[in-house]
């Protein structure tokens, strides 16, 4: 539907990634509860109600860091422009 949507207006509108953060929000907070018993879910469900209620939106900003372009994320003279592993544990 937002694919559709945005070539009917012609425009990239951005609510999409809000609706991403929603459903990783969501579904980090169902496991999260589930692990430790929490109520972030339930808490995060009427954050979600009030958003839908009132009409906002949520949205999210991309950037895109430029770097030397000839080169892949990893090779990149910043690192930290870039998502990366520092350590596990």
């Amino acid at each position: 539907m937002l694919r559709l949507l945005g070539q009917k207006t012609g425009t990239c509108f951005q609510r999409c990634v809000g609706l991403n953060g929603i459903n990783s929000v969501y579904s980090v907070a169902y496991e999260i509860d589930r692990k430790y018993g929490s109520d972030y879910l339930e808490r995060f469900r009427k954050w979600l109600i009030r958003i839908q209620d009132e009409n906002l939106m949520v949205v999210g900003a991309m950037t895109d860091p430029k770097g030397d372009r000839s080169k892949d994320p990893a090779d990149q003279p910043d690192p930290d422009q870039f998502i990366h592993i520092v350590r596990k544990t």
